[in-house]
């Protein structure tokens, strides 16, 4: 799905295990252990999933560096809709790969784009500012879409999201099937009932979610600590 749903079941596991046992662990101990579980899951995860869940917190990314804590100020409203296309990781990457080899330079200018749109992102949670970052999103998911990692259907689920409401939407996760994800500082209800009445499943999200305080937050990335 592109969820980190296997990221979402370890650290719920690990709670639970604690809890049995009467063991108070951080948040930090959490992400570390489920790191450990989401290695039999994918080998060599990134640690930004379990990080993300355990942490209750956005994480940004960078590949051959450790993912950073991000600030928003205030929660995102969000609306997630799940496609009903099971998810093709080879495909996508021979879709990738197949487009670099035919324009190298395009898909170059592609992905430097897309750093250029996680910087604005970045400073439009800081500020709060959703109209920057539904443009983002929505920009960020035609790129994505170009490059072979979006589906038909993930396009129409897009397109349909934003023509009901919806500020800014993309496909989540690796692509090739999956879910996308909605921006709706208004109509959210609305965009739910709409993709609900149309038989797709979807729930709201505000995320990060409100909570109490949290020991120093620490995103897992390579070995976790012992």
């Amino acid at each position: 799905m592109g969820l980190g749903s296997s990221a979402a079941l370890s650290v719920a596991l690990i709670r639970a295990l604690a809890a049995y046992h009467q063991l108070s662990l951080t948040d930090r101990e959490v992400s570390d252990s489920a790191y450990v579980l989401e290695c039999r899951f994918h080998g060599q995860p990134s640690g930004i999933d379990n990080s993300t869940v355990a942490h209750a917190a956005l994480l940004r990314f960078v590949r051959c560096g450790p993912p950073t804590f991000l600030e928003s100020r205030s929660p995102i409203p969000l609306l997630i809709v799940l496609g009903r296309q099971p998810r093709s990781t080879r495909t996508v990457v021979e879709q990738v790969r197949r487009r670099h080899t035919q324009d190298p330079q395009a898909v170059e200018a592609a992905f430097a784009r897309i750093g250029t749109l996680v910087d604005d992102a970045t400073r439009a949670l800081a500020e709060g500012n959703w109209h920057v970052l539904a443009r983002s999103m929505n920009e960020n998911h035609s790129i994505l879409s170009w490059l072979g990692v979006s589906t038909p259907e993930l396009d129409d689920l897009v397109e349909e999201a934003r023509s009901h409401g919806a500020w800014g939407a993309k496909l989540t996760g690796g692509g090739g099937g999956g879910a996308i994800v909605c921006l709706c500082p208004e109509n959210r209800e609305r965009l739910l009932q709409y993709f609900t009445r149309g038989g797709w499943t979807c729930w709201p999200v505000d995320w990060p979610p409100r909570r109490g305080g949290s020991d120093e937050r620490h995103a897992t990335h390579g070995n976790p600590t012992p």
